[in-house]
Order: structure tokens, then sequence, then C-alpha cells
């Protein structure tokens, strides 16, 4: 019978297999520290995955508040991750298939129905124009990282389902439907080269691209841009090895062979040039962690290239260094606590036995404190609706740059989760030379498999709107105020229209310059700020006239009592308009583009602990703002929005304006 009891003594017996082995090899000090690393491993991990499934779509979602919330949707690393942890973790083994090695086991064990519509919520973000796979939440206006990783994550689904993509994919996977629209166009013009993105079109383009990426400065987010996109850049090499091997397939290209002259070569000439050898590291901040999580991004590509790490040992010893000990002020997301263990684990699979020997002698003497370290900083990150949240205090609202979760307090994500049960116990072992502990059973895997067989549809919560025009109740407009005097503002119009709606328009005069900020005030009277509630700003926004000049031309300022918060708005040298935060670094891989109608919301959660301001796009989360310019504010309540001096020319349009505070709370479902 597949009871609770049941299931935890099958669960604990098999975890003690696993730990009388590794006492073998490790002894009874670091076995017993890796026991109550286990601890932290319990059946409501995967019970609180398996309740993000969504059958109607054939997904799972990041997180309970994107599950609960309109507007959100399952994501395809959500459903990879889930998928991929239950079937690594043990509780999938009585599903191989010793025919098909390579087929993960949860593409075995689930129901034809559920594959069925996985493939169909897979293939239906294939675009048909480019090959790659788009969210319907975030569509095409995303980073470079979120495009690569979706790309690997749905022809991998896709594989183990045995199933093709419908387009030719830029990694090289071949559809059923053949090349994607853009591919036949260009193919035909200018030669098959013009198949893959512009920065892999040359060499020449190759390496303006990784110098672009200050990998010395910026390790972290430059390996995550490259690994991502190595799919992608294996097959630019795939590419010319063809041309350079007249009469070879496809299926002959070996990534340990690559190219000569050519892409993977370049790339790994290009990392080797520029890691410092003393260290084993890309990056020399005063930070250890910036330096080591740089270091595990980098790493993957010489994983992935199937090279020897450089300088391994200095390497292997800066990790250590940082991987003993437990800074709290350092170990804010889960990431700086598995990129210890990653990293070993990925250098050690690049030697042969005797060099690995080596390597696990550095480790030897602390393998003990490190995992007694690793317990205190992953207990922190542990939550109570089930699983791990990537950071321990902030919310996770974002991956890659696109929006994933609306909460103001850390819940548990799927991301967090898969690196804590799965990344940091599987590359613990590796490193320390023993198999890997599974720890989950086959008990665990069938009801986790009743669960999303039983799964109920989804309800979503949603999002207070109000009245977009008035207030509710008979409340009045808010108070208008222009500085300088609305006379000085040759074109400035603020009135009411016929049905009642505050209407703002304004443009300086295109023939004088903006030699000083002008603003406009909203004053919000007669509506209670609630203890539980949050502040409201809404309109129909426009901006122009900004091409040829960049900077901070836009300041919307959400005054609720005592506190400020500053959004700021941005022009690009493009004449793109984007947030940015307090630093001026852009909180969403999205733009906005000038004289175009937008619906811009701003709800700010002064209650939270972070005190964040929810933006929305035309109905659709664009971003959480946190790292924005605060201060105390002796004003009473309302926006103020001020057009930078400087700007002349430039304008910007509100129309349809709502200013208010709405009471209840942020609501987050628990199980």
């Amino acid at each position: 019978m597949n009871s609770l009891e049941a299931r935890k003594q099958e669960r604990e017996a098999q975890r003690e297999a696993g730990f009388a082995r590794a006492e073998a090899v490790i002894g009874k000090e670091a076995t017993d520290a890796l026991r109550d690393l286990y601890k932290l491993y319990d059946e409501g991990i995967y019970v609180w995955m398996a309740n993000l499934w969504d059958k109607d779509m054939g997904g799972f979602y990041f997180s309970n508040s994107a599950r609960d919330t309109a507007g959100y949707f399952p994501d395809l690393e959500s459903t990879l991750q889930v998928l991929d942890n239950i079937s690594w973790s043990g509780a999938m083994d009585g599903y191989k298939n010793p025919d098909k090695p390579n087929i993960k086991n949860y593409a075995n064990a689930l129901s034809a129905e559920t594959k069925a519509k996985i493939v169909e919520f897979v293939n239906g973000m294939q675009n048909s124009e480019d090959g790659f796979f788009y969210h319907p939440q975030w569509g095409k206006s995303i980073t470079n990282s979120r495009r690569g990783r979706d790309l690997n994550w749905a022809t991998y689904l896709l594989s183990n389902f045995e199933v093709k993509p419908l387009y030719d994919t830029p990694s090289g996977v071949k559809g059923s439907l053949g090349a994607p629209l853009s591919s036949m166009k260009k193919d035909s013009a200018k030669g098959s080269s013009q198949s893959l993105p512009p920065f892999l079109r040359s060499i020449d383009n190759f390496k303006k691209f990784l110098l672009n990426l200050d990998i010395p400065h910026n390790s972290y987010m430059a390996g995550n841009e490259i690994e991502s996109q190595f799919s992608q850049i294996m097959n630019a090499d795939r590419k010319m090895w063809l041309k350079e091997c007249a009469g070879r397939r496809e299926a002959d290209y070996d990534v340990s062979r690559p190219a000569k002259g050519g892409y993977i070569e370049t790339l790994i000439d290009f990392l080797n040039g520029i890691q410092d050898p003393e260290t084993g590291m890309w990056e020399k901040s005063d930070n250890a962690y910036r330096n080591m999580n740089g270091l595990m991004k980098v790493s993957m590509s010489y994983v992935k290239a199937k090279v020897p790490l450089p300088n391994a040992h200095a390497a292997v010893r800066s990790v250590v260094s940082v991987a003993r000990l437990y800074d709290a002020n350092a170990d804010t997301h889960v990431c700086s606590i598995f990129n210890t263990w990653r990293t070993i684990g990925d250098m050690l699979r690049a030697f042969n036995p005797e060099e690995s020997a080596e390597i696990r002698k550095i480790i030897a003497p602390d393998i003990t404190l490190m995992i007694r370290a690793t317990i205190d900083k992953l207990s922190t990150h542990k939550r109570a609706d089930g699983g791990f949240s990537y950071f321990k205090v902030a919310p996770c609202n974002s991956s890659q740059g696109a929006p994933v979760g609306c909460v103001s307090i850390a819940e548990s994500d799927v991301n967090a989760t898969t690196i804590s049960t799965m990344g940091i116990p599987g590359s613990l072992c590796s490193a320390i030379g023993i198999p890997f502990i599974k720890p989950y059973s086959p008990l665990d895997g069938e009801y986790f498999l009743k669960l999303i067989a039983n799964a109920k549809p989804i309800t979503k919560k949603q999002r207070h709107i109000g009245d977009l025009f008035t207030y509710r109740n008979g409340e009045p407009k808010p108070l208008i105020a222009v500085w300088p005097d609305i006379n000085r503002i040759a074109n400035a119009t603020v009135e009411l229209d016929k049905g009642g709606r505050v209407v703002f328009r304004k443009q300086f005069d295109r023939q004088n310059t903006a030699d000083c900020d002008e603003n406009i005030r909203f004053e919000i009277v007669n509506s209670r700020r609630h203890d539980n509630g949050y502040q409201v700003f809404e309109c129909d926004f426009l901006a122009g006239g900004l091409s040829g000049r960049s900077g901070n031309f836009l300041t919307i300022r959400m005054i609720s009592c005592d506190e400020r918060k500053d959004v700021r708005l941005y022009a690009g040298e493009a004449g793109e308009i984007y947030f940015a935060d307090k630093d001026g670094t852009p909180v969403s891989g999205a733009y906005l583009e000038q004289n175009k109608n937008y619906k811009l919301r701003l709800e700010y959660y002064y209650v939270s602990l972070e005190k964040e301001i929810k933006l929305y796009i035309d109905g659709k989360l664009f971003a959480t703002l946190i790292n924005l310019d605060t201060a105390s504010s002796s004003d009473k309540k309302n926006v103020n929005l001020s057009l930078s001096a400087g700007f002349d020319g430039a304008f910007v349009s509100l129309d349809n304006i709502y200013a208010a505070f709405v009471d209840g709370p942020m609501l987050v479902k628990q199980d």
C-alpha cells in the first residue's frame, strides 16, 4: 500500500544503503553530515511540485504565485526542471527502459495523454519565422539568455518524448516541417550563414561578441550568456566543420574535434587568454562569491566543449575557501551554495582518474566542514510551502529577465528547488567521489504521478482592476498641480473630458530648450492609505521625440505618506525606452517603443518587506522593481511625474489616469 508511512520507510531504507557505501569512502563524520543534509529533502518538496501542474495547458508553473495569479502561464524551464528533478531523484527508477537508456524515466512513466499535452504545449511555442520557442506571456522581447535557455529546454523535452520540433532550430535540431520561414528567405538570398544569429555569422563577429561581454568584470552574467547559447555556437562550428570535411555528415561531428579556427576553438582560446592562472578565476573582484559564481558559469563551456579546465588545482583551492565558510551577507541565493560544488564536479568530469584523485586530495580535509556549511546555508532557503526559495528574503520574480512570480515575500520556486534538491547533493557526491545518493524512491514516484493525474483545473486569483477612470463610491478626482506654472509650457493641457475622466497631455515646445525639470502631481484625496493594501497609478502612456539622445528622461515618483519611491524611465541610444533601477541598470530585457500607446500600471506595495513596485504593461507583469531610489517624504499621498531637463523636443502624453489606494493584501495561496 502506498501510504505516507510506507513511502517514508522505503525512502529512508534507500538512503541508508547509500550512506553505508559513502561511509566506506569518506568516513563516519562526513557521512553523518550527509545524513543531516538529506533531512531537508522531505515529501513536501515533490508534493509542492506536483501541485504546480496545469493539466489544461500541459506545463508546470514556476511558483505558487505564478500558478494562482491571472496573467501567468506555465513555462518551459519549470516544466523541464520538474520532470528532470523527479526522474533523477530516484522516484522514477521503476520506469527505466533498458532498450532506450538515453530516454529519461519520466517519458516512460507519464500517461500518453499527459505526454501529448506537454508536446502540444512545447511545440505550440515555436515560432515559424526563426525556429525559437517564445513564451506567450513574454513574447519576443526577451534576453538572449532567456531565448537560448528556452530553445535548449524545448528541444531536450521533445527529444525525450521522441518527437521532433515543428521547424529546424537555431541549435541544429531538424524539425518535421523543415526550415523556418526567415531561414528559407535569407538562405536563398544570402547563403546559409544567414540562418545563424548575427554574432555567429563570422568569426570576427563572434570575437566582438566575446569582447563585449566584459568577462573580467562580469564573469557570471557573461558565462551565462555563453552557456545558454552554447548549442547555437556549436551548431555554427558544425556548419564550418562540414565545409572543411567534404562528404562528412552532421552526425559525424564531435565537439571535442571542432572546426580548425572555428567557433569552439575561438571560444576556448579566448577564455584561456583571460583566466587568472594564480586563482583559476576569470574575475578579480573583492567578493570571493562573485568570482566563484563566475568560475562556475564560465567552466560550463569547457565541460560542453569537452576540454579540461586550465589551472584546475588553483581553481579548486579558490572554491574550497568559499565552500567551507558561511557568510550570511554573501550567501544570498542558492546558486552561491550550488556553484561551489558544481564547479568542483565539472572540473573532475573533465579529467582522467589520476588527475581527479589529485583534485579530491585537495578537498578531502575539508569535506565535513564544507557539508556542514552547506546545511547552514541551505536551511535558510527552505520554505513552508514545500520547496526552496532562490533568495533568503526577497522574492524571485524574474528568470533571465522574464517575469515568473508576483509575491512580496520569498516563496518556493522550481529553479531554486531543483538546484537545492538535485543540483547540490548531486554535485556534492560527485565532488567527494561517491555515487549519487538519490533522495526519493519508487513509491514517491507513484504518488507524484497520482497527484498530477488527479490534478484539478487551476483557479486564478484576479488582480484588482477597479474603475480605471473614476474613483469608486463617488470619491473625487485627484487634484492636479503642474510645475513650473502651466503658462510656461505653451502646449500643456490639464482637463477633465466630457466623460469625467482625468486627461493630461504635456509636450515641450519643440522650439525651446527644456532647461528645467517639468513635473505634474496627482494628489490622491479622501482615499485612505490601507494598512494591508497598495497604491496604484495607471494611465495610457505614450512618449516620443527621444531619438538621438539617451538617459533618464522621465521619473515617476510614488509617494505614500512617509516614504517615496522613484521609478525611472530611460531612453536608449537606439531610441528604445526602458525602465531602470537606481543604478541605471535595466530591470527587464524588454523595451517600449517610441510613439506607441501602452497601458501603464504601477502597484506600490508599501507594507511588504521589500516595498516593491509591480510594473504592468498592457495588463501583463513587465517587471518587479526593488532596487529603487527611496527617501522619506513630508508629502501626503500623491504621484509625481517629472520630465528631465535637457530633453527638448521630447514629449510624454498621459491619458485615462487612475490613482488610488486599494484595500486588500497581495494574496498568496499556500498548499
